[in-house]
């Protein structure tokens, strides 16, 4: 954990002239309000979650795939 913490400051808070160390970095990957957590909807029949990133992983997934298709032709 100390070493994640003190990569993120050498990365992204160094150059700004606000300082501010960030106590928990998972806080918005693990939990009810989670980056996960919050993509899950329900789809239109209410039995079916729908979860919209991983939705568009595989969108990504798709178009990148086709561009390097194209690329190698």
């Amino acid at each position: 954990m100390n070493y994640l913490t003190l990569f993120h400051f050498s990365r992204y808070e160094a150059a700004s002239s606000m300082i501010n160390l960030k106590l928990d970095p998972y806080q918005n990957l693990i939990g009810d309000n989670s980056v996960g957590a919050l993509s899950m909807s329900k789809h239109s029949n209410k039995n079916i979650d729908f979860n919209s990133l991983a939705f568009l992983t595989e969108v990504r997934r798709y178009l990148y795939d086709k561009l390097e298709k194209e690329e190698q032709e």
